[in-house]
């Protein structure tokens, strides 16, 4: 990388800071209905007038916003560009905003990379995170964890759903799935396909909703578990299943829980099963960022793709193949041999 190149990539720190405090100061909600002067967004944001102009003057420059000739050669108005609206539209697939408040709270938790890296663990001390130690973003953080999650993910869903419809499974389950958007995929390719989302609590408040919106309801059950510890073979892990999927969780987890996890759910497996594995390419550079960002949060990282197929293989899986999803993610594929 040249001296010009690091220096942009350093420099772009700027523009994350620029759309955080949209998000925030609720700028883009002002100006997704209709085109607004910098008076008008400077009283409904309550925002210094001459901040505000250098504001939208930046974001226009980057494309994010658009600024028009007012009506009757009035003061000019900015809105939201065509190509950006979709963003932060929730009622767009394109809308990104979960995911980018998901990021907007992590901003300050970067700071202490430098103390991660020299201790090994993730940040301990909350106290002065000017986030997570707001007691109105904490009862929000999970919730939105799920949409971001969501939105994040959405890009991969219908690909892993193919790829698994042809092993043609009759029962799967999905291991920390999220709302369940993957299992919803699936089971619109395979009519007759059955499925249990096993998550926490607070995902599958909303999972519950989105399931019964799209009227798979009696196809997908819902099982609040810790997996990671919680019993494997009872309740609605009791009738066997043919598939298990692990989609984006093992980079959440240290090599030795990681490990652990597969070796657990390989066990549940019964003989001829699959375990899909889904997660992002530690030498990709959406990956290598994501595994700092484990390590700072969870204590986790992005694992190397023959460390999971060495877990795999020690777990009984054969079989194993590895193949590009996105860019940035891979999959890995491994069958349960008999004894």
């Amino acid at each position: 990388m040249t001296p010009g190149e690091l220096h942009r990539r350093v420099f772009g720190f700027r523009f994350a800071a620029a759309i955080f405090a949209g998000l925030e100061t609720g700028l883009f909600d002002a100006l997704r209905h209709a085109p607004q002067c910098s008076e008008e967004l400077s009283r409904r944001c309550g925002l210094d007038p001459r901040a505000l102009r250098v504001w939208l003057d930046a974001l226009t420059c980057y494309g994010v916003l658009e600024r028009k000739p007012g009506h009757d050669a009035g003061a000019p108005v900015w809105q939201i560009s065509p190509e950006s609206a979709g963003c932060f539209d929730p009622d767009s697939p394109d809308h990104l905003g979960h995911l980018l408040q998901h990021d907007h709270w992590h901003w300050t938790r970067w700071g202490g990379l430098s103390d991660s890296i020299r201790t090994g663990e993730p940040t301990a001390n909350w106290a002065n995170d000017r986030h997570l130690s707001d007691p109105e973003v904490l009862r929000r953080f999970l919730p939105n964890y799920v949409l971001a999650m969501h939105e994040s993910g959405r890009p991969a869903f219908a690909e892993i759903a193919r790829r698994i419809s042809k092993l043609s499974p009759k029962r799967v389950v999905d291991f920390g799935g999220g709302d369940g958007e993957l299992l919803i995929a699936l089971c619109r390719l395979l009519p007759d396909v059955r499925s249990v989302l096993v998550e926490h609590h607070f995902a599958l408040e909303h999972a519950r909703d989105r399931i019964e919106a799209v009227g798979l309801a009696e196809r997908i059950e819902q099982l609040a578990l810790n997996f990671e510890h919680g019993d494997l073979s009872s309740g609605a892990l009791a009738a066997p299943y043919d598939v298990a999927i692990l989609s984006r969780v093992l980079m959440g987890f240290p090599p030795e829980q990681a490990r652990r996890v597969i070796q657990r759910i390989a066990a549940a497996l019964p003989t001829g099963g699959h375990l899909v594995i889904h997660d992002f390419a530690q030498e990709s550079r959406v990956g290598a960022l994501l595994g700092l960002d484990m390590l700072l949060n969870t204590g986790g990282q992005v694992h190397d793709s023959e460390q999971i197929v060495s877990w795999m293989t020690e777990a009984g899986l054969k079989q194993i193949d590895v193949s590009p999803v996105l860019p940035y993610t891979r999959l890995w594929l491994g069958r349960k041999q008999g004894d």
